[in-house]
């Protein structure tokens, strides 16, 4: 060996590595000479009055970084005969150049924090790594014995070893057991298997602040976000329970009509709800019966105000029953809808006031009033609650991302056909150069990614938008309401024959013939409908039928 200045070093022009190492992995190296000096001596050949460094150049440049080219750092070298063939001595040495398993640098870490050597975080500065990195070896180290003997044996690699740190030792061992000695193991079979019985932190409905050990929580070291789950589910469920008993018992105090919970069904779907409908307008709270809606699958917990359907008008039958009571029928006026037929009539009025917004989109400013939308559904909830921001229905039921409501084979709203042309020319450019959507939307010009933002925010209006006050300030549409609704047959299949006669006249003043077919009178009234010299039909007239 022989002691050498630094500023007498120089790399050699022979140097077998030709492919430059990450600079990550030169800062690594600096870490770990700045902690535990030279681990390795430099392998040096004589050059005049200097020497060419044969063997541990990356070791010299991280020298240089430390101390600079012109330092006078004395450095252990050991020289070889001025006649030796540099390639040879420089393969044979990095031939010789064996990495560590994986679990054995794990477990090395690992032995490290056990002895109390430094914390995580000087344990990472010492090797040039983050306290994450240093986390992840620690719990790679924690894995069942089963699990490492596999690992060394390469019946797997890394991500499956990552994958299985999610699970206990017991969870570990079932899975091998279950899988058998010579599946090949995936990284994603794994993951699934172990995470299949836990619930991501995610679809907590309460704060789990102070319950993360009662929870059980385990986080994904591996994720990019630190994804986290819950492993005691009794627990969830209670801890769940209690904040929606809470809640109910809270809203009680105020004045709606009446309270109902629904878990894990939606108002559409309810028994208890089918009485109710969405108001079109805020309602008193008195006339207000609030529903409290948990779906367990989504995590998510919305409180939705409805009211009461209006009851149909009816007419005596001219008929009597067992008691000598007039049976009553619902009157023949085209202006009284089935429940079934309120609701299409919604959706058909939404999605035509929506197909109306973006025919119109130079009339406003559909960017500021997307940003205006997004702020307001976000932070704020139906009832406007200013003092829970955060609480808003974007949030809570992903409307701002709701399909189409009129549903028909053959229909689609004009809006959904130029967003489906965005999505497929995304999808090519995507595919093609190997980019994500998101920056292929970032890449637009602002006047193509405004264009979309407007199409979203319009297509997230409902029928409270609509007939708001603060929202026809800033787009009232012109509509003739005698000529807008052009409803498919499959709602005028609701009516009696009597009404669709009646709803022909309203349209034609014409009569069908008395003994006219149900289906022929829907296709004819259809066609009277769809006509442009036909007197139309406002269904939200209140005037009474004659």
């Amino acid at each position: 060996m022989q002691e050498i200045a630094l500023c007498d070093l120089k790399p050699t022009k022979n140097n077998v590595r030709k492919t430059k190492g990450a600079d990550v992995n030169m800062d690594r190296l600096v870490a770990s000479i700045k902690h535990n000096g030279l681990l390795k001596n430099l392998v040096v050949k004589k050059n005049g009055k200097g020497y060419f460094v044969t063997d541990g150049n990356r070791r010299l440049q991280a020298l240089v970084n430390i101390h600079g080219k012109n330092s006078s750092e004395i450095v252990e070298c050991k020289v070889i005969d001025e006649n030796a063939n540099e390639t040879e001595v420089g393969l044979h040495a990095n031939m010789m150049h064996e990495n560590m398993h994986p679990m054995d640098e794990c477990e090395a870490i690992n032995k490290i924090c056990e002895e109390g050597l430094g914390d995580y975080d000087s344990i990472a500065s010492q090797f040039g790594r983050t306290e994450r990195w240093v986390k992840q070896r620690v719990k790679l180290a924690e894995l069942s014995p089963l699990a490492k003997e596999k690992f060394r044996a390469m019946e797997f690699g890394i991500a499956v070893a990552e994958a299985l740190t999610m699970g206990d030792w017991k969870t570990q061992d079932a899975f091998f057991e279950e899988y058998g000695r010579h599946y090949n193991y995936n990284a994603d079979d794994v993951y699934s298997y172990i995470v299949d019985n836990k619930i991501p932190v995610t679809k907590a409905i309460f704060d789990i602040t102070g319950h993360e050990n009662d929870l059980g929580i385990v986080k994904d070291l591996f994720a990019e976000d630190d994804e986290a789950w819950i492993t005691n589910v009794d627990k969830f469920n209670y801890l769940t329970q209690i904040h929606i008993d809470n809640l109910i018992e809270e809203r009680k105090k105020k004045s709606f009509k009446d309270v109902i919970y629904l878990y894990d069904e939606t108002i559409y779907d309810s028994n208890q709800t089918n009485h109710l409908e969405r108001p079109v307008k805020r309602a008193k709270d008195k006339d207000t019966t609030l529903v409290i809606q948990y779906m367990p699958w989504k995590g998510e917990l919305s409180e939705i105000r409805m009211v009461n359907l209006p009851i149909e008008d009816v007419k005596p039958s001219g008929l009597v029953d067992a008691d000598g009571e007039n049976i009553e029928t619902p009157s023949d006026s085209p202006y009284e809808f089935s429940n079934p037929q309120s609701f299409m009539l919604r959706q058909y009025r939404n999605e035509f006031l929506r197909s109306h917004m973006y025919d119109h989109m130079k009339d406003f400013d559909f960017v500021k009033f997307g940003m205006a939308s997004i702020a307001a559904k976000t932070l704020h909830g139906f009832d406007y609650s200013y003092e829970n921001p955060g609480n808003g229905w974007f949030e809570n039921h992903s409307t701002f991302n709701h399909k189409c409501e009129v549903t028909k084979d053959d229909y689609t709203p004009i809006i959904e056909q130029e967003l489906t042309s965005v999505v497929s020319k995304a999808n090519i450019v995507c595919e093609s150069d190997g980019i994500s959507p998101f920056e292929y939307y970032y890449n637009l010009n602002s006047d193509k990614l405004n264009r979309i933002f407007g199409i979203l925010s319009i297509r997230s209006c409902d029928a409270s938008d609509f007939q708001s006050k603060e929202f026809q300030t800033i787009y009232k549409p012109k509509i003739d309401e005698t000529k807008w609704f052009r409803p498919f047959e499959n709602w005028l299949a609701k009516y009696s024959r009597e009404k669709l006669v009646n709803l022909y006249n309203v349209l034609t003043n014409k009569n069908l013939s008395a003994d006219i077919k149900k289906k022929d009178a829907i296709k004819e009234v259809k066609g009277a409908l769809d006509h442009q010299g036909s007197n139309g039909f406002n269904p939200f007239q209140t005037e009474p039928f004659k």
